[in-house]
């Protein structure tokens, strides 16, 4: 079983890639003491899970994807904390089951927005990693969906390709959805998509 400050530590790489950190950043964001940090850093980094870079005086650290363990870490922390997020948001977990379907003709799909801060939720919006040509399937589910559902659905349509550039030219709303959202399907794509950058 994984420590909770474990996960805490992959998630927070994870969902910061590209960027490199220093141990008093990750125990500074995530409220851990440094020592405990520490420990679990190089930990990882002697498993090769982190890669560590010296720049200047410090020691910085990224995830190693390329590293097989990793990938698989990495997609255990993201289930883990798809389960844990939408068995406390009821409404959530009612649109992720529903979106569940798409993985027909989706590669993977990212909840985000205000159905995740349980605030007063206007619509439901959902990132959808597609194959080229496959815009119109999705569209016409979320259209079929909202008519059912109180929520709109509201689709954030994207290929690999553009989800790969976007992340690499730190585009706001993307890098957002990538700290914030649930992957409810597609972990190992996702991982696979932020391996190349």
């Amino acid at each position: 079983m994984l420590s909770t400050n474990l996960i805490r530590i992959i998630e927070y790489f994870f969902r910061n890639i590209p960027n490199r950190f220093n141990v008093n950043q990750i125990a500074r964001d995530l409220r851990i003491s440094v020592g405990s940090a520490y420990k679990i850093v190089k930990s990882l980094d002697k498993r090769k899970i982190l890669i560590s870079q010296r720049i200047g005086n410090g020691i910085y650290y990224t995830l190693n994807l390329d590293n097989k363990e990793t990938e698989n870490i990495v997609e255990l922390v993201l289930i883990e904390n798809k389960n844990k997020s939408l068995a406390e948001n009821p409404l959530a977990s009612v649109y992720a089951k529903d979106l569940q379907e798409t993985e027909k003709f989706s590669r993977a799909v990212i909840l985000f927005g205000s159905v995740l801060d349980k605030k007063k939720v206007n619509d439901i919006d959902a990132l959808f990693l597609i194959d080229k040509g496959k815009g119109k399937i999705v569209e016409d589910f979320c259209l079929k969906l909202s008519s059912l559902r109180p929520k709109r659905i509201n689709p954030l349509l994207m290929t690999t390709s553009d989800f790969k550039s976007n992340i690499k030219k730190q585009d706001k709303v993307v890098v957002n959805i990538l700290k914030k959202g649930i992957i409810i399907f597609g972990e190992e794509k996702v991982v696979k998509i932020l391996r190349a950058i």
